[in-house]
């Protein structure tokens, strides 16, 4: 999609990017949104993890008519998403999502490997003694701690559901469709290890020295990703598509 195709937003509209942590959902929306002159991506870590400056600051967005508004959350669950969906409607905003399609799957070996490749996010944007890279989440006192984290959202996340919570939603494949840099047996084992609530093996081993050290063997798990510029391709597509949904069908302000 050339960016003049995104030239003029046509309707207000609020994309909930979900996922897990180092999943790579900042990336794909801060890229996607340069290609809308009237979009804003946000997220929580440039509120220093702050929750109610970050609802404030989207707020101000929608209220200035900000569209696309991408809001950048792990929103694992309905509950947390649901302060930005009654925002969205008090503003007249139409509501969608789009989120990992591996955190929506049966696959339980496609969601070990976002897990592993989410692991290597998470630890790729650390400084060499972990504490710093990372607005909100560090490895100062935990060398573990993001990879603990990152099972913790995995296990807890479910998907956005339309039309009863949102208006529309679209999981997008983030890995690659052929992930052999992990072969199936490890797959299965993390699988396995992740349904126990234990942190892999493969994973902890890689955890026993320094940042630097882990973010040499998670390097591998990135190859499995899908490119960058192959998920913002197709998440701007689905936006544009959605914005003109908005402007043939406004929501009026909900009210309260």
């Amino acid at each position: 999609m050339s960016k003049e195709c995104a030239m003029d937003p046509e309707g207000k509209l609020l994309v909930l990017l979900c996922g897990v942590p180092g999943c790579g959902k900042d990336a794909v929306g801060r890229e996607c949104v340069k290609r809308f002159p009237g979009g804003v991506a946000m997220s929580q870590d440039e509120h220093g993890g702050n929750w109610e400056r970050a609802r404030s600051a989207a707020d101000r967005a929608l209220a200035s008519s900000a569209s696309p508004l991408i809001v950048l959350r792990n929103g694992v669950d309905a509950s947390d998403r649901l302060p930005y969906v009654h925002m969205a409607r008090r503003h007249g905003y139409r509501v969608v999502a789009a989120f990992p399609a591996e955190l929506g799957r049966d696959d339980r070996h496609r969601r070990a490997a976002l897990y592993l490749a989410a692991v290597s996010g998470c630890y790729r944007r650390l400084t060499a003694d972990g504490r710093g890279g990372h607005e909100t989440l560090t490895a100062k006192d935990d060398i573990a701690a993001p990879a603990h984290v990152c099972m913790s959202f995995l296990k807890g996340f479910r998907v956005p559901a339309a039309p009863n919570e949102v208006d529309a939603v679209v999981p997008m494949e983030f890995l690659r469709g052929d992930i052999g840099v992990v072969d199936a047996a490890t797959l299965k084992h993390v699988a396995d290890q992740l349904y126990r609530n234990q942190l892999p093996d493969v994973v902890r081993q890689s955890l026993q020295e320094t940042v630097s050290g882990a973010q040499r063997h998670f390097e591998s798990f990135v190859a499995m990703r899908r490119p960058l510029g192959d998920l913002v391709e197709e998440l701007g597509h689905w936006i544009v598509g959605e914005l003109a949904v908005a402007a043939a069908a406004p929501v009026g302000p909900a009210a309260g």
